[in-house]
């Protein structure tokens, strides 16, 4: 549009007024989205203004159906994100049986104070056997045939923005017990 005046928040661009329009909206380039401004105390519409973002709020001034028009301040309730958390899990399964865990898995216990949804992004693997860890949180883990012990992973949960701190899968491997049956033969003696 005509006039329309740009600036960034250092998450996202905003984009308002042009064509003596008093909307606009909010572009992240990270997840490729937009998000409708609002428009309460918004200035007056106007075209070929001038506009900062100072931070906490949009100001404009100039431009205008008139060249004179005054300026105004437009609070655009931006709120920048905030990381997710990520919690620790654990999972046991017997020696030499593989371990299907579904979604949302490891994500299960971790939140978002935006709530934005959650992917998990693997930072290490395991030392004792092999991990498929899929984005929503499920995975499945074979452990080295014939092991049994302590095994873990590491992931971070990400809204989209921000990464989580690494959190620790813990594995436990229980050994197979292998059972026996003995057969005595029985002397009979007359």
């Amino acid at each position: 549009e005509r006039g329309t005046n740009l600036a960034w928040t250092g998450v996202e661009m905003v984009v308002w007024g042009g064509s003596y329009d008093t909307t606009g909206g909010l572009y992240n380039p990270t997840t490729n989205s937009w998000r409708a401004m609002n428009t309460a105390n918004a200035p007056i519409p106007r075209n070929d203004h001038t506009a900062i973002w100072t931070g906490q709020e949009y100001i404009v001034w100039g431009g205008g159906p008139i060249e004179t028009a005054t300026g105004g301040r437009y609070d655009i309730q931006y709120t920048p994100n905030t990381a997710p958390e990520a919690l620790p899990d654990s999972y046991t399964t017997p020696q030499d049986i593989p371990l299907i865990v579904d979604a949302p898995g490891v994500l299960d216990n971790d939140s978002d104070p935006d709530d934005d949804p959650l992917t998990a992004d693997l930072v290490t693997t395991p030392v004792h056997g092999t991990l498929a860890l899929q984005a929503d949180g499920g995975f499945s883990y074979t452990p080295d045939a014939g092991y049994s012990g302590e095994d873990s992973f590491t992931y971070r949960a990400y809204d989209g923005l921000a990464y989580s701190e690494p959190t620790t899968v813990q594995l436990t491997v229980t050994p197979v017990t292998a059972t026996y049956e003995l057969f005595l033969p029985v002397i009979l003696q007359p």
